[in-house]
Formats: structure tokens, sequence, C-alpha cells
């Protein structure tokens, strides 16, 4: 988790790269899930997604948020190896 700012109220803005997954055969959709070292996450403010080979992946959806903890769904074709990459804001 690096540090990248922090809000007039005293928040973190931080960027967090979740651990890379290999979607297999069939591909579709791909849970993701990525733990910060913040207490609590108020809202998350980016999703980007790094891929090998590189494809084109859909807009995450079913993004939750449950204290340091955000889980999401990314569309992605099979055989795909995603890096998510997250800018939350939080405590």
């Amino acid at each position: 988790m690096t540090v990248i700012g922090q809000t007039a109220d005293g928040k973190k803005i931080v960027k967090v790269e979740g651990d890379a997954i290999t979607v297999s055969v069939g591909g579709a959709n791909q849970g993701v899930v990525v733990t910060t070292e913040l207490a609590r996450i108020d809202a998350v403010l980016q999703v980007n997604v790094k891929t090998d080979p590189i494809v084109d992946v859909g807009l995450p959806t079913n993004i939750d948020i449950d204290g340091p903890t955000i889980g999401l769904t990314l569309p992605v074709a099979a055989g795909t190896t995603l890096t998510p990459e997250i800018i939350a804001i939080g405590n």
C-alpha cells in the first residue's frame, strides 16, 4: 500500500496492488479481493487492471467494501493474468 495523498480532513488516499490472478479456462467474470492496511475504506476512487497478455477488461461490477477489504468482479478472457490496482480513500 502506498499513500499518494491526504484530504483536508486527514483521510488517506492510497494505491494498493492486489495479487496476480490467472483466469481459468472459459474466462468470463473473475472475482477479485484487495486488502489495504487502512482500518476502514470510505470509497474506491479508481480501479486499474494490468493484464498479460494485454486484453480489454470490462468495467468492474459488484464493488463491495468491508472494512479494509475491497471485493469486485471483472469480466476478462480465459488465460489472462490480471493484477488489480485500487485507489481508495479512508482512515
